[in-house]
């Protein structure tokens, strides 16, 4: 005789629902007690705003330096001014040379340079020289270890004296010669360090 299949009872089925409802419940309140309050936010931006290094060399103005003769002296005058946002030091050179390059550089070169300071003497920096691609600095006396600083719009005015040589020959009649001016800042601090190339 085939057995009859056994449905649960109803008393079965409450004591089989029963531990399933503490489980469920036990597993609920120990989710919700690990359901915290949370929050967030983020800030505006802090911004850093680094500062500016940059000099502005004003050109002299177009000058007559036609008709030289031999022993001729020009006096060129020239500012730099800090347009930056720190103060800065500043050193420079010159470059030149005459269109024709058989001629000697050295016949017209600078013999005096000079700035101006702040009670609005002129103090020479470079007598006799300095002579082409050699550095200058804005410092007392031309020495390295004692720059001055140029403090943000501030300017220095610049004067150099060019000299052709009293012992040019025909040859450089009629020639042209062209001379540039460098200049280059640092940041004042001691371990800065000046632009590779200027």
């Amino acid at each position: 005789m085939p057995k009859k299949p056994r449905y649960l009872s109803w008393l079965s089925w409450k004591k089989l629902v029963r531990p399933l409802v503490v489980v469920g419940g036990l597993v609920f309140i120990v989710g919700v007690a690990y359901a915290y309050f949370t929050s967030q936010d983020v800030s505006a931006d802090l911004v850093f705003k680094t500062g500016s290094l940059k000099i502005n060399l004003i050109d002299p103005a177009q000058l007559d330096f036609s008709n030289l003769m031999p022993g001729d002296k020009r006096t060129v005058d020239y500012s730099v001014k800090n347009t930056g946002t720190v103060p800065v030091n500043l050193k420079g050179k010159f470059s030149g040379a005459w269109s024709d390059e058989t001629l000697d550089n050295s016949k017209l070169a600078p013999v005096k340079l000079e700035y101006q300071a702040d009670d609005g003497n002129w103090v020479s920096l470079v007598e006799n020289g300095p002579s082409y691609e050699t550095e200058y600095f804005y410092a007392n006396e031309n020495n390295q270890s004692q720059l001055f600083e140029l403090a943000p719009e501030a300017t220095v005015n610049w004067r150099v004296t060019f000299q052709l040589a009293e012992d040019v020959a025909d040859e450089y009649q009629n020639q042209e010669f062209k001379v540039k001016l460098h200049m280059a800042a640092k940041q004042t601090q001691a371990e800065a360090t000046w632009p590779e190339s200027y």
